[in-house]
């Protein structure tokens, strides 16, 4: 899968960073506000295509997912923008300013058929499946 960053952020230089020493993570493209922006952040990473703006960026037919880490408050809009033309998305916590919006992209994933999450990783360490266990056992939080 080709990866895309939207964002040229101190949180998307985390993420490149580290998809950097990932052999099975490519990153395709960069998307900011500025092509300028873009290219200063794809030289850093050795990142082939550089766009200054979203909307390139979401009708690239060889972008497959795409990493949101703009400002959370503008998380809604780009999550809504690539799942349109058709993105899988993982996006920087946190997901959406309230429930609805969150409500809303599920649904459009579900529609267009592509996976969205957000980048909580440690939602994902097996010690949230023993704490799982023990709050529906009730021996906590009852």
């Amino acid at each position: 899968m080709n990866w895309g960053i939207l964002s040229t952020g101190v949180i998307a230089k985390n993420f490149a960073e580290t998809a950097r020493v990932m052999n099975d993570v490519h990153i395709h493209a960069v998307a900011s506000r500025t092509l300028e922006n873009a290219n200063a952040f794809a030289d850093r990473f050795d990142i082939p295509v550089r766009y200054g703006s979203a909307l390139e960026m979401a009708q690239d037919p060889q972008v497959d997912i795409v990493y949101i880490g703009t400002p959370h408050n503008a998380h809604y809009e780009g999550m809504k923008l690539m799942i349109e033309n058709g993105k899988h998305v993982l996006c920087e916590k946190s997901f959406t300013t309230d429930a609805q919006q969150a409500r809303e992209i599920f649904a459009l994933a579900k529609e267009k058929g592509v996976f969205v999450m957000e980048a909580f990783w440690t939602k994902l360490c097996p010690v949230y499946r023993d704490v799982e266990r023990v709050i529906a056992s009730g021996e906590i939080g009852g």
